[in-house]
């Protein structure tokens, strides 16, 4: 946000009708421990991240909708707990989505198919929580 040669305006009038993320998956198990103490970080982490969204748009009901998968789905408990504390301390609007089951291409990560299948899930989610009638 703060490096000068970035080519993104980040002064924007208007914050974003919502958030999509899909976070976790290369920080789950990449030849470190996943035990208490690791899970408890990184939901820690992923609460601050999703306040510093809501604050960073200075909008405290910005829908931010959480995904996990397709790849793994491993770290789904700790991104539910973070939504969780997230809602309930700081009224973040968060939403689940679960991408499991989308197809992945021969390297392990979705392909065209599995961004068309991510789509096709997460449409109906994202289109009741913004009131889209199509």
């Amino acid at each position: 946000v703060t490096d000068p040669t970035s080519t993104y305006n980040w002064t924007l009038t208007a914050p974003p009708d919502a958030i999509l993320l899909n976070l976790g998956t290369n920080d789950w198990g990449h030849g470190h421990d996943t035990g208490p103490t690791w899970e408890a970080a990184f939901t820690a982490a992923y609460v601050a991240f999703l306040v510093k969204l809501t604050q960073r748009h200075n909008s405290p009901q910005l829908p931010i909708f959480c995904g996990v998968g397709p790849i793994t789905n491993a770290y789904s408990k700790s991104v539910l707990n973070a939504m969780e504390e997230a809602k309930i301390k700081y009224g973040v609007m968060t939403h689940y989505i679960d991408y499991t089951g989308a197809p992945l291409d021969g390297c392990g990560h979705p392909g065209v198919k599995g961004h068309q299948a991510m789509f096709e899930i997460a449409r109906p989610i994202i289109a009741s929580v913004l009131n889209w009638n199509n």
